[in-house]
C-alpha cells in the first residue's frame, strides 16, 4: 500500500520550504531503511510518500510525523483520506496558545521529540506511555508536545519566571477545558541545600480516568545539572533539548550567561545519568554559537553513540539571520 502525507503549511514561506526538507528526513528516520521516502506532487502540491503494509501501526506512525496534516492511501491514482488512529490526549492547541519572544516552533519541537524516541531502542514503543525529559524546558513547549503524544513529560528550568508562567498557563488551560486535575508542589534539596521546587500534575478528562489513566507532567524549577537529584537514575526513555541559541537569550549558570558549548558540557553528564540504556538524546542548537562537530563530540565524550550520516546529516536549516539550527542525536548503548 502506498501512503501519502500532506504536510501542514507554515505561515513563513521561506521556512515552509525548509520544513518540507526537515520532515522528509524525519520521516526517513521514523520509517527506517526498509521504507524509502519520496516527495511526489499531486495537483502541484508535494506529498511525502512511502510503501508499507496496510496496518494500524503504519497509520499511527504516519500521523506521528511532526507536520502531518492528512494521511492518504493512494489508490488507482486517487487520494483516499485515512482516519487518524492516534488518541487525542490533549487538544492540539495546548502547545501553541502561550506566546512569547524566542519560542521554538511547535512543529520543530515535535520533530525533536520524534528523533529522540525513534533513534533509540524504544522506537517500536512510540505509541506507548514513554517518559520524556526536556532538561532545559523554558515555558514548556516540548512538554506540552510530549503530553499530546501520550507521554509522561518532565522538564527542568532554571529561570523561575519561566516556570511560574508555565504553571499559570497550564493550570488555566486545564480549568478552561474542564479537565480533572491535581497539582502537588514540593520543595527540593540538593546536597543539603535548597535545590528548587517540583510541580507534579495529574490530569484527565474525567474523574474515572484521573484515577486509572492520568496524564502526568512534572516541572522542576532548578538547575539542570541536578537532574540526578531530581529524578531516579535511568528513568527516561528519551531526552529532547532545544539549547539557547546565544542570540535572543543565553544559557545561564546562576545569573551569568555562558556559551552554549560550555552549557552542554556542564549539563550532558547529568542527562546521561537519568537516561535509560537504549534511550536517545536529541539536542538542537545554533551552529553559529555551537558547531555541529563540537556538539557531537561533547555527547560522544559522555559515552553516547552519536548517530550521523544519511538523514541525520540533513537537519541543518535557516531560522533567521543569526540562527542556523541543527540537531545532534546520540544513543546510550
Amino acid at each position: 500500500m502506498r501512503y501519502a502525507i500532506l504536510p501542514a503549511p507554515h505561515a513563513n514561506v521561506r521556512y515552509d520550504a525548509v520544513q518540507r526538507e526537515l520532515i522528509r528526513a524525519e520521516l526517513s528516520i521514523l520509517l527506517g531503511d526498509a521504507h524509502p521516502v519520496e516527495s511526489i506532487p499531486f495537483a502541484g502540491t508535494p506529498f511525502l510518500c512511502f510503501d508499507a503494509p496496510d496496518e494500524p501501526f503504519f497509520r499511527r506512525l504516519a500521523y506521528r510525523l511532526s507536520a502531518a496534516y492528512v494521511v492518504f492511501e493512494v489508490r488507482d491514482g486517487l487520494l483516499c483520506p485515512l482516519d487518524n488512529p492516534n488518541p487525542a490526549f490533549l487538544p492540539d492547541d495546548v502547545s501553541g496558545v502561550l506566546k512569547y519572544k524566542g519560542k521554538t516552533n511547535e512543529v520543530f519541537t515535535a520533530l525533536l521529540i520524534n528523533l529522540a524516541v525513534f533513534s533509540g531502542d524504544y522506537a517500536n514503543r512510540f505509541d506507548q506511555h514513554l517518559k520524556i525529559l526536556d532538561p532545559v524546558c523554558g515555558r514548556g513547549t516540548a512538554l506540552f508536545e510530549a503530553l499530546k503524544m501520550g507521554y509522561e513529560a518532565s522538564g527542568v528550568e532554571i529561570d523561575k519566571k519561566d516556570t511560574d508562567e508555565l504553571n499559570r498557563y497550564f493550570k488555566k488551560y486545564l480549568e478552561y477545558h474542564r479537565y480533572k486535575h491535581t497539582v502537588r508542589q514540593t520543595s527540593l534539596t540538593v546536597g543539603g541545600k535548597a535545590g528548587g521546587t517540583r510541580f507534579s500534575y495529574a490530569f484527565a478528562p474525567d474523574a474515572q480516568a484521573l484515577k486509572t489513566q492520568p496524564g502526568c507532567l512534572t516541572v522542576v524549577q532548578g538547575n539542570s545539572m541536578d537532574c540526578p537529584a531530581f529524578f531516579k537514575n535511568a528513568q527516561f526513555h528519551a531526552i529532547a533539548a532545544d539549547l539557547p541559541y546565544g542570540v535572543q537569550h543565553a544559557g545561564q549558570d546562576g545569573k551569568r550567561p555562558i556559551p552554549p558549548a560550555l552549557l552542554l558540557e556542564k549539563l550532558a553528564p547529568a542527562w546521561v545519568r537519568v537516561l535509560k540504556p537504549g534511550g536517545a538524546v536529541a539536542v538542537s542548537y545554533n551552529v553559529h554559537t555551537l558547531p555541529t562537530e563540537r556538539a557531537r563530540a561533547i555527547l560522544a565524550a559522555q559515552g553516547l553513540k552519536v548517530l550521523q550520516g544519511g538523514a541525520y546529516d540533513c537537519f541543518a536549516h535557516w531560522v533567521e539571520q543569526a540562527v542556523t539550527r541543527d540537531i545532534a542525536v546520540a544513543v546510550l548503548e
